[in-house]
Protein backbone atom coordinates (compact mmCIF):
# COMPACT_ATOMS: atom_id res chain seq x y z
CA UNK A 1 0.00 0.00 0.00
CA UNK A 2 1.12 3.57 -0.69
CA UNK A 3 1.15 5.87 2.34
CA UNK A 4 1.68 9.59 1.74
CA UNK A 5 2.47 12.37 4.21
CA UNK A 6 -1.21 13.16 4.84
CA UNK A 7 -1.65 9.67 6.36
CA UNK A 8 1.68 9.15 8.16
CA UNK A 9 0.53 9.92 11.70
CA UNK A 10 -2.90 8.29 11.49
CA UNK A 11 -1.34 5.13 9.99
CA UNK A 12 0.96 4.54 12.94
CA UNK A 13 -1.77 5.42 15.42
CA UNK A 14 -4.22 2.80 14.20
CA UNK A 15 -2.13 -0.21 13.15
CA UNK A 16 1.12 -2.11 13.59
CA UNK A 17 3.85 -2.15 10.99
CA UNK A 18 3.89 -4.79 8.27
CA UNK A 19 6.84 -7.16 7.99
CA UNK A 20 8.19 -5.28 4.96
CA UNK A 21 8.29 -1.53 4.26
CA UNK A 22 9.87 0.69 1.61
CA UNK A 23 10.77 4.25 2.62
CA UNK A 24 11.60 6.53 -0.30
CA UNK A 25 11.93 10.26 -0.96
CA UNK A 26 14.40 13.06 -0.24
CA UNK A 27 12.40 14.85 2.50
CA UNK A 28 14.77 14.03 5.36
CA UNK A 29 12.48 15.05 8.22
CA UNK A 30 9.66 12.76 7.06
CA UNK A 31 12.12 9.91 6.50
CA UNK A 32 13.51 10.32 10.01
CA UNK A 33 10.01 10.41 11.51
CA UNK A 34 8.91 7.28 9.64
CA UNK A 35 12.03 5.39 10.71
CA UNK A 36 11.51 6.45 14.34
CA UNK A 37 7.92 5.18 14.22
CA UNK A 38 8.95 1.87 12.64
CA UNK A 39 11.66 1.35 15.27
CA UNK A 40 9.23 2.22 18.07
CA UNK A 41 6.62 -0.21 16.71
CA UNK A 42 9.29 -2.90 16.43
CA UNK A 43 10.38 -2.34 20.05
CA UNK A 44 6.78 -2.50 21.23
CA UNK A 45 6.36 -5.86 19.54
CA UNK A 46 9.85 -7.32 20.11
CA UNK A 47 11.39 -5.85 23.25
CA UNK A 48 14.62 -7.82 22.90
CA UNK A 49 14.78 -7.84 19.11
CA UNK A 50 17.96 -6.79 17.32
CA UNK A 51 18.31 -3.95 14.82
CA UNK A 52 20.67 -4.58 11.89
CA UNK A 53 21.71 -1.98 9.29
CA UNK A 54 23.05 -2.88 5.84
CA UNK A 55 24.19 -0.58 3.06
CA UNK A 56 23.51 -2.64 -0.06
CA UNK A 57 24.36 0.15 -2.48
CA UNK A 58 27.69 -1.65 -2.85
CA UNK A 59 27.50 -5.21 -4.17
CA UNK A 60 29.68 -6.76 -1.49
CA UNK A 61 27.25 -5.64 1.22
CA UNK A 62 24.36 -7.03 -0.82
CA UNK A 63 26.09 -10.40 -0.83
CA UNK A 64 26.74 -10.09 2.91
CA UNK A 65 23.05 -9.45 3.55
CA UNK A 66 22.13 -12.57 1.56
CA UNK A 67 24.59 -14.58 3.60
CA UNK A 68 23.13 -13.30 6.88
CA UNK A 69 19.58 -14.06 5.78
CA UNK A 70 20.52 -17.60 4.82
CA UNK A 71 22.02 -18.22 8.26
CA UNK A 72 19.18 -19.97 10.08
CA UNK A 73 20.89 -19.54 13.47
CA UNK A 74 20.24 -15.82 13.21
CA UNK A 75 16.52 -16.23 13.69
CA UNK A 76 16.39 -17.09 17.40
CA UNK A 77 14.52 -13.81 17.91
CA UNK A 78 13.01 -11.16 15.66
CA UNK A 79 15.26 -8.68 13.87
CA UNK A 80 14.69 -5.33 12.23
CA UNK A 81 16.72 -5.10 9.02
CA UNK A 82 17.28 -1.52 7.79
CA UNK A 83 18.60 -1.84 4.25
CA UNK A 84 19.97 1.14 2.32
CA UNK A 85 19.67 0.34 -1.37
CA UNK A 86 19.34 1.68 -4.91
CA UNK A 87 16.03 1.64 -6.84
CA UNK A 88 17.44 -0.99 -9.22
CA UNK A 89 17.92 -3.37 -6.27
CA UNK A 90 14.44 -3.10 -4.76
CA UNK A 91 12.65 -5.69 -6.89
CA UNK A 92 15.36 -8.30 -6.30
CA UNK A 93 15.51 -7.55 -2.58
CA UNK A 94 11.73 -7.83 -2.18
CA UNK A 95 11.72 -11.22 -3.89
CA UNK A 96 14.70 -12.44 -1.90
CA UNK A 97 13.57 -11.40 1.59
CA UNK A 98 10.06 -12.78 0.99
CA UNK A 99 11.65 -16.22 1.44
CA UNK A 100 13.51 -15.31 4.65
CA UNK A 101 11.13 -13.35 6.87
CA UNK A 102 10.71 -15.82 9.74
CA UNK A 103 9.00 -13.21 11.93
CA UNK A 104 11.53 -10.49 11.08
CA UNK A 105 10.93 -6.98 9.78
CA UNK A 106 12.55 -5.36 6.75
CA UNK A 107 12.78 -1.70 5.73
CA UNK A 108 14.26 -0.75 2.36
CA UNK A 109 15.47 2.86 2.43
CA UNK A 110 15.94 4.80 -0.83
CA UNK A 111 16.92 8.36 -1.66
CA UNK A 112 14.08 8.60 -4.16
CA UNK A 113 12.19 6.84 -6.93
CA UNK A 114 11.96 8.19 -10.47
CA UNK A 115 8.70 8.28 -12.40
CA UNK A 116 9.97 5.26 -14.37
CA UNK A 117 10.49 3.33 -11.11
CA UNK A 118 6.94 4.17 -10.05
CA UNK A 119 5.63 2.58 -13.25
CA UNK A 120 7.48 -0.67 -12.55
CA UNK A 121 5.38 -3.78 -11.95
CA UNK A 122 6.79 -4.31 -8.43
CA UNK A 123 5.88 -0.76 -7.36
CA UNK A 124 2.37 -0.80 -8.86
CA UNK A 125 1.60 -4.23 -7.40
CA UNK A 126 3.05 -3.29 -4.01
CA UNK A 127 0.97 -0.11 -3.78
CA UNK A 128 -2.23 -2.05 -4.54
CA UNK A 129 -1.53 -4.84 -2.04
CA UNK A 130 -1.38 -4.89 1.76
CA UNK A 131 1.80 -6.89 2.36
CA UNK A 132 4.28 -4.04 1.76
CA UNK A 133 4.01 -0.42 2.96
CA UNK A 134 5.47 2.20 0.62
CA UNK A 135 6.09 5.42 2.58
CA UNK A 136 6.35 8.39 0.21
CA UNK A 137 8.65 10.90 1.96
CA UNK A 138 8.60 13.57 -0.72
CA UNK A 139 7.86 17.30 -0.58
CA UNK A 140 4.17 17.43 0.40
CA UNK A 141 1.41 19.02 -1.64
CA UNK A 142 -0.44 21.87 0.15
CA UNK A 143 -3.43 19.61 0.93
CA UNK A 144 -1.23 16.81 2.26
CA UNK A 145 0.79 19.28 4.33
CA UNK A 146 -2.36 20.70 5.95
CA UNK A 147 -3.65 17.18 6.70
CA UNK A 148 -0.30 16.24 8.25
CA UNK A 149 -0.30 19.39 10.42
CA UNK A 150 -3.87 18.65 11.54
CA UNK A 151 -2.92 15.11 12.62
CA UNK A 152 0.22 16.38 14.34
CA UNK A 153 -1.77 18.92 16.37
CA UNK A 154 -4.28 16.26 17.40
CA UNK A 155 -1.58 13.73 18.28
CA UNK A 156 0.02 16.23 20.65
CA UNK A 157 -3.29 17.01 22.35
CA UNK A 158 -3.36 20.64 21.21
CA UNK A 159 -6.79 22.26 20.96
CA UNK A 160 -6.85 24.68 18.05
CA UNK A 161 -9.17 26.87 16.01
CA UNK A 162 -9.95 25.88 12.38
CA UNK A 163 -7.65 28.46 10.75
CA UNK A 164 -4.49 27.24 12.52
CA UNK A 165 -3.61 24.42 10.10
CA UNK A 166 -3.76 26.63 7.01
CA UNK A 167 -1.86 29.39 8.82
CA UNK A 168 0.99 27.04 9.74
CA UNK A 169 0.99 25.54 6.25
CA UNK A 170 1.28 28.98 4.63
CA UNK A 171 3.89 30.18 7.10
CA UNK A 172 6.22 27.19 6.72
CA UNK A 173 5.57 26.39 3.03
CA UNK A 174 6.19 22.64 3.29
CA UNK A 175 8.90 22.81 5.97
CA UNK A 176 7.70 19.95 8.20
CA UNK A 177 10.66 20.29 10.58
CA UNK A 178 9.80 23.96 11.15
CA UNK A 179 6.18 23.08 11.99
CA UNK A 180 7.29 20.36 14.41
CA UNK A 181 9.64 22.74 16.24
CA UNK A 182 6.95 25.44 16.39
CA UNK A 183 4.50 22.99 17.98
CA UNK A 184 7.11 22.03 20.57
CA UNK A 185 7.32 25.72 21.45
CA UNK A 186 3.51 26.02 21.54
CA UNK A 187 3.27 23.10 23.98
CA UNK A 188 5.72 24.81 26.33
CA UNK A 189 3.69 28.04 26.33
CA UNK A 190 0.19 26.59 26.09
CA UNK A 191 -0.75 26.87 29.79
CA UNK A 192 -2.20 30.36 29.38
CA UNK A 193 -4.14 29.53 26.21
CA UNK A 194 -6.67 26.68 26.16
CA UNK A 195 -7.47 26.94 22.45
CA UNK A 196 -4.64 27.93 20.10
CA UNK A 197 -5.49 30.48 17.40
CA UNK A 198 -3.49 31.84 14.47
CA UNK A 199 -3.32 35.25 16.18
CA UNK A 200 -1.94 33.65 19.34
CA UNK A 201 0.78 31.86 17.35
CA UNK A 202 1.64 35.02 15.45
CA UNK A 203 1.85 37.21 18.56
CA UNK A 204 3.35 34.82 21.11
CA UNK A 205 5.26 32.17 19.22
CA UNK A 206 6.48 33.88 16.07
CA UNK A 207 7.71 37.13 17.57
CA UNK A 208 9.65 37.48 14.34
CA UNK A 209 7.38 36.98 11.34
CA UNK A 210 8.21 35.27 8.08
CA UNK A 211 8.82 38.71 6.56
CA UNK A 212 12.04 38.94 8.58
CA UNK A 213 13.13 35.64 7.07
CA UNK A 214 12.15 36.81 3.57
CA UNK A 215 14.14 40.02 4.08
CA UNK A 216 17.16 37.97 5.12
CA UNK A 217 17.00 35.82 1.96
CA UNK A 218 16.42 38.83 -0.28
CA UNK A 219 19.43 40.58 1.24
CA UNK A 220 21.63 37.63 0.21
CA UNK A 221 20.39 37.58 -3.38
CA UNK A 222 20.61 41.37 -3.74
CA UNK A 223 24.14 41.33 -2.25
CA UNK A 224 23.28 43.78 0.51
CA UNK A 225 25.85 42.66 3.08
CA UNK A 226 25.07 45.21 5.78
CA UNK A 227 21.35 44.47 5.63
CA UNK A 228 21.95 40.72 5.71
CA UNK A 229 24.19 40.92 8.80
CA UNK A 230 21.76 43.27 10.57
CA UNK A 231 18.70 41.07 9.90
CA UNK A 232 20.53 37.85 10.75
CA UNK A 233 21.68 39.26 14.10
CA UNK A 234 18.11 40.36 14.84
CA UNK A 235 16.63 36.98 13.93
CA UNK A 236 19.14 35.01 16.00
CA UNK A 237 18.49 37.22 19.03
CA UNK A 238 14.69 36.99 18.58
CA UNK A 239 14.27 33.22 18.25
CA UNK A 240 17.10 30.75 17.68
CA UNK A 241 14.69 28.13 16.33
CA UNK A 242 14.16 30.36 13.26
CA UNK A 243 17.42 29.08 11.81
CA UNK A 244 15.53 25.99 10.64
CA UNK A 245 13.18 28.14 8.56
CA UNK A 246 16.00 30.33 7.21
CA UNK A 247 18.12 27.34 6.17
CA UNK A 248 15.14 25.63 4.57
CA UNK A 249 14.03 28.76 2.65
CA UNK A 250 17.51 29.58 1.43
CA UNK A 251 18.07 25.96 0.36
CA UNK A 252 14.77 25.86 -1.56
CA UNK A 253 15.54 29.13 -3.36
CA UNK A 254 19.07 28.05 -4.21
CA UNK A 255 17.74 24.77 -5.65
CA UNK A 256 15.48 26.77 -7.97
CA UNK A 257 18.50 28.79 -9.14
CA UNK A 258 20.54 25.60 -9.60
CA UNK A 259 17.73 23.99 -11.61
CA UNK A 260 17.55 27.08 -13.83
CA UNK A 261 21.27 26.82 -14.58
CA UNK A 262 20.90 23.10 -15.34
CA UNK A 263 17.86 23.41 -17.61
CA UNK A 264 18.99 26.70 -19.20
CA UNK A 265 15.62 27.79 -20.66
CA UNK A 266 16.45 29.70 -23.85
CA UNK A 267 13.09 31.06 -25.00
CA UNK A 268 10.41 33.05 -23.12
CA UNK A 269 8.08 30.05 -23.46
CA UNK A 270 10.63 27.72 -21.87
CA UNK A 271 11.23 30.23 -19.08
CA UNK A 272 7.48 30.54 -18.45
CA UNK A 273 7.20 26.76 -18.28
CA UNK A 274 10.14 26.55 -15.84
CA UNK A 275 8.58 28.98 -13.35
CA UNK A 276 5.00 27.74 -13.80
CA UNK A 277 6.10 24.18 -13.00
CA UNK A 278 7.48 25.50 -9.69
CA UNK A 279 4.48 27.79 -9.05
CA UNK A 280 6.62 30.94 -9.05
CA UNK A 281 4.84 34.05 -10.30
CA UNK A 282 4.87 37.86 -10.20
CA UNK A 283 7.43 39.62 -8.03
CA UNK A 284 8.87 36.34 -6.81
CA UNK A 285 9.68 35.37 -10.40
CA UNK A 286 11.44 38.71 -10.95
CA UNK A 287 13.35 38.10 -7.72
CA UNK A 288 14.63 34.75 -9.01
CA UNK A 289 15.63 36.11 -12.41
CA UNK A 290 17.81 38.73 -10.69
CA UNK A 291 19.26 36.16 -8.28
CA UNK A 292 20.12 33.72 -11.08
CA UNK A 293 22.17 36.37 -12.86
CA UNK A 294 24.22 37.00 -9.71
CA UNK A 295 24.98 33.39 -8.79
CA UNK A 296 27.12 30.78 -10.53
CA UNK A 297 26.19 27.11 -10.30
CA UNK A 298 29.38 26.01 -8.51
CA UNK A 299 28.76 28.54 -5.70
CA UNK A 300 25.16 27.35 -5.34
CA UNK A 301 26.25 23.71 -5.01
CA UNK A 302 28.86 24.63 -2.40
CA UNK A 303 26.37 26.76 -0.45
CA UNK A 304 23.80 23.92 -0.43
CA UNK A 305 26.43 21.61 1.02
CA UNK A 306 27.18 24.18 3.73
CA UNK A 307 23.47 24.59 4.53
CA UNK A 308 23.09 20.84 4.94
CA UNK A 309 25.96 20.90 7.45
CA UNK A 310 24.39 23.90 9.25
CA UNK A 311 21.12 21.98 9.57
CA UNK A 312 23.00 19.08 11.19
CA UNK A 313 24.58 21.51 13.67
CA UNK A 314 21.17 22.97 14.52
CA UNK A 315 19.78 19.48 15.14
CA UNK A 316 22.76 18.61 17.35
CA UNK A 317 24.03 15.87 15.02
CA UNK A 318 27.41 17.62 14.85
CA UNK A 319 28.81 20.14 17.36
CA UNK A 320 29.08 23.86 16.69
CA UNK A 321 27.14 27.12 16.53
CA UNK A 322 25.06 27.15 13.31
CA UNK A 323 24.42 30.90 13.17
CA UNK A 324 28.11 31.67 12.53
CA UNK A 325 28.19 29.20 9.65
CA UNK A 326 25.00 30.69 8.22
CA UNK A 327 26.58 34.15 8.35
CA UNK A 328 29.65 33.02 6.45
CA UNK A 329 27.55 31.08 3.90
CA UNK A 330 25.57 34.23 3.15
CA UNK A 331 28.74 36.31 2.83
CA UNK A 332 30.24 33.63 0.57
CA UNK A 333 27.29 33.94 -1.83
CA UNK A 334 27.63 37.74 -1.79
CA UNK A 335 31.37 37.89 -2.32
CA UNK A 336 32.90 39.91 -5.18
CA UNK A 337 34.21 37.95 -8.14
Amino acid sequence: MLIESAKFISFFQRREITSCSVVFGDEEFFRAQIMDEIRRSFRDRCEFGERLVFDCRKNNRYDELKSVLRNSSLFSSSRLFEILCNPSQVEGLLKFISCYRHGDFFVLILENLSWQDKKSAWFVAGCKGDEICFFSCIYPSPDHFIAWINDLLLSKGIKFSPEVTEFLSTFFEGNACGVYQALEQIILQQASQKIITADYIQENIFSTTRYGVDDCIQAVFSRDRERFVRILNYLSASDESLISLIVWRLSQDLRVCCAYHSESPLTPKQEDSFFQKRKIFGERRSFFIKAIKLLVESDIVQALSCLNFIDKKHKGIVPGYPWDDLLWTGLFLMRDR
